[in-house]
């Protein structure tokens, strides 16, 4: 489960880091990069909390 959370939050953190640079380049329009950020950012602030725990627990 841990592997599958960490797999999610590295691509929600590519994504949200490749997706506005797609935007720059002409390769997609303003609401769909919305669309996108908003989702892999509300990805990221689900999967992470899931992995990356205290070391206590």
């Amino acid at each position: 489960m841990k592997a599958i959370a960490r797999l999610m939050s590295v691509v929600a953190l590519a994504a949200t880091v490749l997706i506005p640079m797609v935007y720059l380049a002409g390769g997609v329009e303003l609401p769909t990069m919305k669309t996108c950020l908003t989702i892999a950012t509300l990805l990221w602030f689900v999967a992470t909390p899931t992995w990356m725990g205290r070391s206590g627990e």
